[in-house]
């Protein structure tokens, strides 16, 4: 009786374990199956895996063990889902999994690779064609497409306005399609097709309607300026809105209220010790059309030659400037020097290329030194030479320069 009582109590546990699913079973019930690719082409050789995508995902660790079967064994056989190509024909790969299944057509031509793998491995097939679409605004122009591929393929337009080159290959490659302009006002496209086998990649071509194309004139293409810069104004001629560039940090632009001009103001250079010229191109383009002003500006340069000179028993030296800038020429001299304003410069200002006279004065008595000297300036440029009186008197100096 008692042993009875204890089984009579275990009987609807044993029940509830065999006959009802657990909750997480429930919630992720499988409702279907598919395989990660649908048709399969195959050369004598070749393997390739399959793979079971279950539905939802989660429901992979709660299904049942999937079982495989090829409809023509003697064409392509299937074990755990890696497919092995036979001989040339079709068969369908089919996975099941409880009261679902999934298909893949395998077509397996003839040929092969070598030792049987066909070169591909657990991936056999490898075909991608990309970009997948070109659009052309009307205009025509040149296009690249990547071909990856580890086969022979061949590529073909379905019109007559594009064309492609090359149009085979064996493996990867990079092609070129050249788009002609469309001469019609309505929009048309294409299909680039790239086979390789059984498998084909298709590329669309989109080519916009005809339209006129806006030009875009200016009336200053060069312009020559100084060192010091300046501002001078440019004409625009377009139909459509136009914009306006530089990347030069000392050109500044603007834009006139006529809408139909603006002005340029570029500043002036640095000094330098050599001639040089710089280009800057100022760029103007609507939609269509691109047009280039370019600005020829010179240097600001200035020189004192000889810029180091010795001479005995002589009061005055010769140099010579020359420069693109008026300058004049100062004295800046040593602080420890006992005489002052003991040099003069002859001329001291002018344009251009000058010879220069500079001559010591007599500032001091019989047998008393001069010590100290100066340095010859171009006033505002920071260019100079070196005038040195070491020792003088009276009737003799001497001097570098």
């Amino acid at each position: 009786m008692k042993r009875f009582f204890i089984l009579s109590l275990l009987l609807p546990l044993i029940f509830v374990g065999c006959g009802k699913k657990t909750e997480e079973e429930v919630g992720v019930e499988l409702k279907g199956i598919s395989l990660n690719k649908k048709s399969l082409s195959m050369e004598i050789g070749d393997k390739a895996k399959l793979i079971v995508v279950y539905n939802p995902e989660e429901a992979a660790k709660f299904a049942p063990e999937v079982t495989w079967e090829s409809s023509a064994p003697s064409v392509a056989t299937v074990q755990d889902g890696k497919v092995t190509a036979k001989q040339k024909g079709k068969a369908t790969i089919t996975a099941f999994c409880g009261k679902y299944y999934a298909d893949c057509e395998v077509i397996v031509e003839t040929g092969g690779g070598s030792g049987g793998g066909g070169g591909g491995g657990e991936d056999a097939q490898k075909f991608e064609v990309t970009p997948t679409t070109i659009d052309d605004n009307g205009t025509g122009g040149n296009y690249t497409i990547s071909v990856t591929s580890n086969r022979a393929w061949t590529a073909a337009c379905e019109k007559s306005w594009a064309t492609i080159s090359p149009d085979n290959g064996n493996g990867d490659a990079t092609v070129t399609v050249t788009v002609e302009a469309n001469t019609e006002e309505a929009a048309d496209a294409q299909t680039i097709t790239f086979t390789a086998g059984a498998l084909k990649k298709t590329v669309t071509v989109n080519r916009a309607g005809h339209h006129e194309i806006v030009p875009l004139t200016i009336d200053v293409k060069q312009k020559e300026l100084g060192p010091e810069g300046g501002a001078f104004d440019v004409q625009v001629t377009s139909e459509t809105a136009w914009n306006v560039k530089c990347d030069d940090e000392r050109v500044h632009i603007t834009q006139n209220s006529d809408g139909a001009s603006i002005t340029v103001d570029i500043n002036k250079k640095e000094f330098t010790r050599k001639i040089f010229y710089d280009s800057i191109p100022v760029v103007f383009y609507n939609d269509d059309v691109t047009d280039t002003l370019l600005v020829r500006q010179e240097f600001p340069y200035a020189d004192i030659s000889p810029s180091e000179f010795f001479s005995a028993y002589r009061l005055t030296y010769s140099c010579k400037v020359t420069s693109n800038i008026s300058w004049s020429i100062v004295f800046e001299y040593d602080p420890s020097s006992t005489a002052k304003s003991y040099m003069v410069a002859n001329p001291s200002s002018g344009t251009g290329e000058t010879s220069v006279s500079v001559t010591i004065k007599k500032v001091h008595s019989d047998s008393q030194e001069l010590t100290g000297g100066g340095d010859v300036r171009i006033k505002g440029t920071g260019i100079w030479a070196g005038l040195e009186a070491v020792r003088g008197y009276t009737d003799y100096h001497w001097a570098n320069f």
